[in-house]
């Protein structure tokens, strides 16, 4: 019969539990070539974190012009988490990747899952869809650290030249955003009663 040490949880403003039976194993990260990569994405659920940047006292987005599949247009900064990553760490790094700015883990705050059914993707064949499930967090950056941002976004994910792009609530709307942009938008800055 196998025994368990002591599990660790942790708990970070709402988000849901993660159970982590040793904080000193760690999992290898593989990079798949192509094929397997491709059988991958067929097979399972692809956990990603993804985060909003936010102005609290306008209430507003700010949003990158995503190049590629599966999301192009308007969009949020993110990636794949990996196995073993915890979501924060993987958000941190995700965010320094695609924005060239390291923050502490601190900063980012859990606002909600998120899953995506994409009918195309990036990786070929690029119609067979995946299936994403997203911790999503926001951010609130000074107006030094947008500009900052919006000059570094990784070229090859993102649009050249258009940076980031402030939007309200009726903004998205009217630009017809991804509905999930409105429905996070709803749960960061409820309407009131």
């Amino acid at each position: 019969m196998r025994t368990f040490s002591r599990m660790q949880v942790f708990r970070k403003s709402g988000m849901p539990t993660v159970y982590r039976e040793s904080t000193k194993h760690r999992m290898k990260q593989v990079f798949l070539p192509d094929d397997m990569y491709e059988a991958a994405l067929r097979s399972f659920v692809c956990v990603n974190t993804d985060c909003v940047i936010v102005s609290k006292t306008r209430r507003t987005f700010w949003l990158a012009k995503r190049a590629v599949k599966p999301m192009p247009g308007n969009w949020i900064i993110g990636g794949r988490e990996f196995a073993g990553e915890l979501p924060a760490h993987s958000m941190q790094r995700n965010f320094n990747k695609e924005t060239g700015i390291w923050l502490p883990e601190s900063r980012f705050q859990f606002v909600m899952m998120t899953r995506y059914l994409w009918k195309d993707r990036e990786q070929e064949p690029q119609d067979a869809g995946s299936d994403n499930l997203a911790y999503t967090f926001m951010v609130e950056l000074s107006d030094e650290e947008v500009q900052i941002v919006a000059g570094r976004l990784e070229r090859k994910e993102y649009e050249a030249g258009y940076g980031l792009r402030e939007f309200s609530r009726t903004q998205m709307i009217a630009a017809k955003v991804h509905p999930v942009l409105v429905d996070l938008h709803y749960a960061i800055f409820p309407v009131a009663d």
